[in-house]
């Protein structure tokens, strides 16, 4: 992965993540990672509400009543 590109330097200004410079540094981290999950934390969460929004729950609930909606619309429109 290219850390100069825009986007890239975009999500990583949010902390939510470290560069490996090696393979030696890149297993360092993941196994950090795995052994603490709190670590940057903060910054994962707030990239996730920047790029996905706020997580209310019970998506799958909103998409079965928008297509039911829509469904019920276009019945009415025959």
């Amino acid at each position: 992965v290219c850390i100069q590109e825009p986007h890239m330097k975009h999500v990583l200004s949010y902390k939510c993540a470290d560069v490996a410079k090696t393979e030696e540094e890149a297993i360092n981290y993941i196994n950090q990672a795995l052994n603490n999950s709190s670590i940057r934390s903060q910054g994962r969460q707030e990239l996730r509400e920047v790029y996905c929004g706020v997580n209310a729950g019970f998506a799958s609930q909103r998409i079965v009543k928008r297509i039911t909606s829509l469904l019920n619309d276009s019945l009415h429109e025959l």
